[in-house]
């Protein structure tokens, strides 16, 4: 029997959603967008439905589904001006999510990477700054190939094409949905 593709969907944003916002994860996304963002006076919170025309232009141009249809985003304040966005989200390693904050300047550019919570019992090397710090710079229209534009790690090649392609696939859709300065 044939689980409605709506059913299916409320099941995964009722079982993600925990995941991406708790034990801590919040307070440790908003300390990672201090450092990133030290003269910001302000973190806006949002978590907002996915937009379902860009939702799928994002999909298709990273091979990447989304996992939930939901999307965390932070608005990085300087007073009224909008310095900087924040994506909390999660990509699904070989079997279980991974969750990832990307950064981006207020013109969409990616200025910081990093894995909050990685439950895989193999490919931790995704979690190493130096292979993230590759995204540095990176915008919607940049070259996102795993092995091409972006080195692969020997042992992690599920882990790091999942990151990849999510990374790619938020970028993408921020640059539909998010008005920048």
């Amino acid at each position: 029997m044939k689980i409605p593709i709506l059913i299916t969907a409320i099941i995964r944003v009722v079982l993600l959603a925990p995941l991406v916002l708790s034990a801590g994860v919040g307070e440790e996304t908003e300390s990672i967008l201090r450092q990133v963002f030290p003269g910001a006076d302000g973190f806006e919170f949002t978590a907002i439905e996915l937009d379902l025309t860009a939702k799928k232009q994002a999909e298709r141009a990273s091979g990447q589904a989304f996992q939930m249809e939901k999307v965390f985003l932070w608005q990085i304040r300087d007073g009224a001006d909008i310095i900087g966005f924040a994506v909390l989200d999660n990509v699904l390693g070989k079997v279980q999510p991974i969750t990832y904050l990307a950064v981006y300047d207020s013109q969409l550019s990616i200025v910081e990477v990093q894995v909050i919570r990685y439950r895989e019992q193999h490919g931790g090397a995704v979690q190493n700054l130096s292979w993230l710090d590759q995204f540095k710079g990176f915008a919607s229209d940049s070259g996102f190939m795993l092995g091409e534009h972006i080195d692969g790690i020997t042992g992690a090649t599920l882990s790091a094409n999942a990151l990849t392609r999510g990374v790619k696939r938020m970028t993408v859709y921020l640059s539909l949905t998010v008005q920048t300065n």
